[in-house]
């Protein structure tokens, strides 16, 4: 009698297991997670390299819009006392509503600049968004 046909059978049976890993006890093991797309930004990067705060819609100058342009504004004081800025709406036509950057001049009047100093003023382009110039 061998011993070959009794180690066979065992081997026979164990061959039909399946072996433990990460995905017995979590079928998503090893699956890529699902990562979420960023909402765009709130300030999105200028066209105009000069502006020193543009806010595109359909963004809305919230808490951490107006925490951004106020720090901008106090660094742009603390550079130049005497800085005017320039607040101004870029529309695509005449006839936009500007309601976006009245709140960007409240904001940067609130920063501490002295109204005099402030101006407001709208142009025609594309595409449509808030600039913040200094002076």
């Amino acid at each position: 009698m061998s011993v070959i046909p009794w180690l066979a059978i065992p081997l026979l049976l164990i061959g039909g297991c399946t072996l433990i890993d990460q995905r017995t006890f979590n079928a998503a093991a090893g699956v890529a997670p699902v990562i979420p797309v960023a909402p765009p930004p709130l300030v999105a990067a200028p066209i105009d390299p000069r502006a020193l705060f543009t806010l595109r819609p359909p963004a809305l100058l919230d808490d951490a819009g107006v925490r951004a342009l106020q720090s901008v504004i106090r660094q742009a004081v603390a550079r130049k006392p005497s800085v005017a800025f320039s607040v101004v709406a870029i529309v695509p036509t005449t006839a936009a509503d500007t309601a976006q950057s009245t709140a960007v001049l409240r904001t940067v009047i609130a920063a501490g600049v002295p109204p005099a100093r402030v101006r407001l003023r709208a142009e025609t382009g594309t595409p449509a968004e808030t600039r913040v110039y200094a002076e």
